[in-house]
């Protein structure tokens, strides 16, 4: 039976780290086994959920549960002010506190763009919750000593101009105003633009 994404098992639950996290947790029709596989997927930016619904179906389809957050600060996850809840070490502390909270001790990652970033350095910190990784579009690479600041590393690598940018104040105002413009550049097909526009 097939599986539409406006019937997937949207959750809202607060986790112990104080974030409340909107998920999807989705089973095989009715298959609720715990041996069943487990698959957390993180996605990147500018994306949410909703960016995996044709992953979460066919794997759901295929008996395992799927389990994908929007992250903090996307979709109807909390969007703190504090940018503190915002570093690699507090998104994964989140990831492991949902996994905590839906009774799951051990997974597989599957991380696309920057949650893939997220999915290696939750390799790093929580091991023993891992059963396997998958990472696209980003490779692992180990973290930095220091801190580097964003002109050296979009020196170093220029495909990240674009955080020059969303570092600056004034950014966050433009965004705004052109909301549509990021969706529509990042997701050019005009079905897939009122698909996303009606979530």
């Amino acid at each position: 039976m097939a599986i539409d994404p406006k019937d997937f098992n949207h959750r809202y639950e607060k986790l112990s780290t104080g974030h409340k996290y909107h998920f999807i947790d989705q089973y095989s029709q009715g298959d609720h086994r715990p041996e069943v596989p487990i698959l957390l997927l993180v996605h990147g930016f500018p994306d949410c959920w909703y960016g995996w619904r044709h992953q979460i179906k066919a794997w759901a389809m295929q008996g395992w549960r799927v389990v994908v957050p929007d992250k903090l600060g996307y979709g109807g996850t909390d969007q703190p002010e504090d940018i503190r809840g915002y570093t690699t070490q507090s998104l994964c502390a989140d990831l492991a506190a949902l996994l905590d909270l839906i009774g799951v001790q051990r997974v597989i990652l599957v991380g696309h763009d920057w949650g893939a970033e997220i999915v290696w350095r939750f390799c790093l910190w929580y091991p023993e919750r891992v059963r396997a990784v998958i990472a696209l579009s980003v490779p692992f690479y180990p973290p930095a000593p220091e801190y580097v600041p964003t002109d050296e590393m979009v020196r170093r690598v220029p495909n990240f101009g674009y955080q020059k940018y969303l570092a600056d104040p004034k950014s966050a105002a433009e965004i705004d105003q052109n909301v549509g413009t990021l969706i529509t550049r990042s997701s050019p097909s005009s079905a897939q633009r009122a698909n996303i526009r009606n979530m």
